[in-house]
């Protein structure tokens, strides 16, 4: 199994998931860390039904994710649009409103997991949170 994960030809080398969020918002740590949570399970399981060779191999190579930044959601959207166009598994979270933002905000765009070298060409000029 291992070994089949590993050398498949349609999956790449190195795999990462990232996860943006919302720099306006100015979440607190805590509320950052469960919309993160919530963008990385949206991935993962969207990405078990559709792309099941990446995970298995993601998951081989540690899960290696990243968390960046951007400004408004207005750029949220368009590296939205821009995964989607890549055929990447793109996710959006919008908050529920129970405690800190108003309900249907988006915080979060988790991206992937893809190849890191497609995932760069999209998210390359992003800092790290």
């Amino acid at each position: 199994m291992l070994w089949r994960v590993l050398n498949r030809q349609d999956v790449p080398k190195a795999l990462k998931m990232v996860l943006v969020v919302r720099g306006d918002l100015r979440l607190s740590k805590g509320k950052t860390s469960s919309q993160c949570a919530h963008a990385a399970v949206m991935c993962f399981e969207e990405s078990l039904s559709t792309r099941r060779p990446f995970v298995d191999a993601w998951k081989l190579q540690g899960q290696p994710k990243v968390v960046l930044k951007v400004e408004n959601d207005e750029e949220m959207k368009k590296l939205y649009q821009m995964a989607k166009k890549q055929k990447i598994v793109a996710c959006l979270v919008h908050d529920a409103g129970r405690t800190e933002i108003p309900s249907g905000t988006m915080t979060v765009l988790g991206l992937g997991p893809d190849c890191s070298e497609k995932l760069r060409e999209i998210v390359g000029k992003l800092k790290i949170l």
